[in-house]
């Protein structure tokens, strides 16, 4: 509208049934190279015919309309990152870091769960050493721990790991994450096991109680607990599973979680299987 009459008043009808306004102008801020402009999004890409109408000071009306079709929002892809953490005996940690910066505009339909995190624990050698799932990226690191336990080996071995990532809109991250690389020796890792035995309150600790601690190699060591009911263990072993359980005479024990491969090792005597470096094998007195 030429020689318009500040304020003036305007009114966006986007074609779909969405409006915006009433908008007021209170000064002639509007030329060629400062246009009034506004911003829509729609649910698909159909012809619409996108209207301005509105009115100055002096009444005066004015209207134009345009119609266009909407255009897809360019996907950007996702931005991969990773880190390893501290490895604890055979089980290997990973963090995952990647992220969406547009997961809330480009094909958010599509769910919280329709991004894909891949990793392959043995890049090189096996296609079956694998985690696959659904992951919900957004514009912040996922900060997802994803772990494998690798077997036991009496020679040194090397894993590559990989890591790839795809987005709500199926597209992969633009530069892939470097592969990590894991090494086990073949004569055994550094485990530290401790926790506490309790009295049948799960409170008091119970002293004078012997735990074991047995390799499926059948190497057998044991310590008694101290006078709060603690033990520990110390050493290098080469065996994925380590079977820890206590005995006292009169007594049985129940740990949270007992392993069911124990039962083979324990002599038929409720006890756990130690995957890592647990800081916190605990029993109960029953």
């Amino acid at each position: 509208m030429l020689n318009a009459v500040y304020p003036i008043t305007y009114t966006w009808d986007f074609g779909d049934g969405q409006t915006e306004g009433e908008i007021t102008r209170t000064l002639p801020e509007i030329s060629p190279s400062q246009p009034i402009t506004t911003s829509h999004t729609y649910a698909n890409g159909t012809a619409r015919t996108v209207t301005i109408s509105g009115r100055d000071a002096s009444k005066r009306y004015f209207k134009k309309s345009q119609t266009f079709t909407p255009q897809p929002i360019a996907n950007q892809k996702p931005t991969a990152g990773w880190k390893l953490a501290p490895i604890n005996r055979y089980t290997v940690t990973v963090t995952d870091l990647s992220s969406d910066p547009d997961y809330d505009t480009c094909n958010p339909g599509a769910g919280p769960t329709s991004g894909r995190i891949t990793i392959m624990w043995d890049y090189v050698n096996s296609i079956t050493m694998k985690t696959q799932e659904s992951i919900y990226l957004t514009d912040s690191p996922s900060n997802k721990n994803y772990s494998w336990t690798y077997s036991a080996s009496t020679t040194d071995k090397t894993y590559t790991i990989n890591h790839s990532i795809v987005d709500n809109n199926n597209a992969a991250s633009g530069i892939p994450t470097p592969n990590l690389s894991v090494k086990f020796s073949g004569n055994g890792v550094q485990t530290d096991i401790s926790g506490k035995v309790f009295q049948l309150d799960g409170v008091t600790g119970f002293p004078g109680v012997t735990v074991y601690l047995k390799t499926l190699q059948g190497i057998t060591t044991h310590t008694t607990t101290g006078q709060d009911g603690s033990y520990s263990f110390s050493g290098v072993y080469n065996d994925q599973f380590l079977i820890v359980w206590p005995e006292k005479a009169g007594h049985t024990f129940l740990q949270a979680e007992a392993c069911q491969l124990g039962w083979l090792f324990c002599n038929a005597k409720p006890c756990s299987c130690v995957f890592t470096n647990s800081a916190d094998v605990n029993f109960t007195a029953q």
